[in-house]
């Protein structure tokens, strides 16, 4: 990236003449006076920057990004972490070129569903390379050539200019020096590996580099701590025919050539190898087969010479398979009828009530009221224990039962409405003659200590409420919410071999009189 804006852009074949230096507003004849390398340019400045401001990504925290910023007197300021103000103006550039660009790009999927276009799927595919140069031609005609908003004259502040004018009246007032980089200071731009060098040399991306000086840095340590015999080896991605190996004790470079590049006649990239290594593997091929791969490359640039064929596509179509007519035809529910005029439309008339009582109008159904609810959401209801027989277990020991004090099971059920508290009750305890009928149930429940009516004449303190329906009281009584007592049937301690049915797993537990 900063090879790339340390140096002009040439025009590419192809480009619009608008996107050339020599259409724009800059000083073109001046430029090229001053750098050689302008000629046939881009319309796109070459600055020097001092200072970048870097997020935390991969590529900006590495070794090679810090080396080369020191080595051009480059400062580098991280952003702070979720902080999108400190690079306000490189998120606002992306959000232009999604605007501008972007969105007009055959096959633009969007940032999500809502901003996708119809049909994308069935458009033409692009890839990064032939992105990348629309790109870069979008950036010399468009981007530099169109007023901003930001880029004013502190004389016409009520004036917007473009930044190639920007550029032009800024080299106007102070001139233009070039600051061309030597070829040891390219190299150093370039991204490297630590490799180490065999008999055979170095590999790079399935590429063999080999030559005699490269030779005489194999099995040598490289004085570096913790890198052992692996050095230096830079590589260009546009030129890859040629690695360097930086040797940093004399500042000095070594050159070694791909072992196969007398194969290939044209210049190539590494895009281009990666297309011929594909076409390789489709064929049959292995990876790691450079000279075939090698002769592959040779075969795509001479297709590139001669052009694409009139009569093929040139943007190749997705793959959907055999075309299977799976439409079923729908009629149209509103086929036939006009379309609604707008000035005919009636408006509806204003309620005459609140919107939020529009839907309880004319419903007349009592409504119970609503059960108290604890702070999970749950009816809270509450707690009383019914003791019931359980079967008895055979391989318990028999003997003598120690009586367990246990809390009383009795809990008089007062009901805190009006309405009849009987439809919780068994069919033989009310005197309803329709006891299966639907009846309202109890609204709440409060636990409170029995206290039964002073006329039973079968009342003895300390009784618990009789399960024998022969010795319950009047339907009244139990409609009022009491139960009578009796000694007979209701013991004061609690029999062995009784459950709980609101723990019907758990065991009761065993006396102490009991052997064990």
């Amino acid at each position: 990236m900063l090879a790339q804006a340390l140096a002009p852009m040439p025009g590419r074949p192809g480009w619009s003449p608008l996107a050339l230096a020599e259409r724009s507003e800059m000083p073109y004849a001046d430029l090229v006076a001053c750098d050689p390398r302008m000629a046939g340019a881009a319309a796109r400045p070459v600055i020097r920057p001092r200072m970048i401001v870097v997020d935390h990504g991969k590529i900006f925290n590495s070794e090679h990004f810090d080396d080369v910023c020191r080595m051009l007197g480059i400062n580098v300021r991280p952003a702070r972490t979720r902080t999108a103000t400190d690079k306000a103006v490189i998120e606002s550039t992306f959000g232009a070129v999604k605007k501008r660009f972007s969105q007009y790009v055959a096959g633009y999927t969007g940032s999500d569903l809502a901003r996708r276009g119809k049909h994308v799927a069935e458009g033409p595919l692009w890839s990064l390379n032939e992105l990348q140069d629309l790109l870069d031609e979008w950036i010399a005609m468009d981007w530099q050539q169109t007023a901003h908003d930001g880029l004013r004259s502190p004389f016409l502040p009520g004036i917007t200019v473009s930044p190639n004018r920007m550029y032009a009246t800024l080299v106007a007032a102070e001139g233009h020096v070039p600051l061309p980089l030597t070829a040891s200071e390219n190299r150093k731009l370039l991204p490297f590996k630590r490799l180490k060098v065999t008999d055979k040399g170095v590999t790079i991306d399935n590429r063999t580099y080999n030559s005699e000086g490269l030779q005489e840095y194999r099995n040598r340590h490289s004085q570096i701590p913790g890198q052992g015999m692996r050095w230096q080896i830079r590589y260009s991605p546009y030129a890859p025919r040629f690695v360097w190996l930086y040797d940093h004790t004399i500042d000095d470079w070594v050159e070694a050539e791909f072992i196969h590049q007398r194969l290939i006649s044209d210049a190539w990239t590494q895009w281009t190898w990666e297309q011929a290594t594909l076409r390789v593997l489709e064929d049959g091929g292995r990876r790691d087969d450079q000279r075939r791969i090698a002769r592959e490359v040779s075969a795509l640039r001479e297709r590139a010479r001669r052009g694409p064929d009139p009569q093929a596509k040139r943007v190749p179509q997705l793959f959907t398979g055999p075309v299977l007519d799976l439409d079923v035809d729908v009629p149209d529910p509103y086929e036939g009828m006009p379309d609604p005029d707008p000035a005919t439309v009636v408006r509806a008339p204003s309620l005459a009530m609140d919107a939020e009582h529009v839907l309880a109008a004319g419903d007349t159904t009592p409504r119970a009221p609503r059960l108290p609810r604890n702070s999970r959401g749950r009816l809270h209801r509450p707690r009383s224990t019914v003791w019931t027989s359980a079967p008895k277990r055979t391989n318990r020991p028999t003997g003598p039962v120690r009586p367990v004090r246990t809390r009383s099971a009795c809990a008089a059920v007062r009901p805190t409405s009006s309405l009849s508290a009987t439809a919780n009750l068994p069919p033989h305890i009310t005197d309803d003659p329709n006891p299966t009928a639907a009846r309202p149930t109890m609204t709440q429940r409060t636990e409170k200590p029995c206290e039964p009516r002073r006329t039973d004449p079968d009342f003895q303190p300390g009784g618990r409420p009789c399960r024998d329906p022969a010795h319950r009281g009047p339907a009244a009584d139990h409609a009022g919410g009491l139960e009578r007592r009796c000694l007979t049937h209701a013991p004061s301690a609690r029999p062995r071999g009784l459950r709980s049915q609101r723990h019907p797993g758990r065991a009761p537990r065993p006396s102490a009189d009991v052997p064990r």
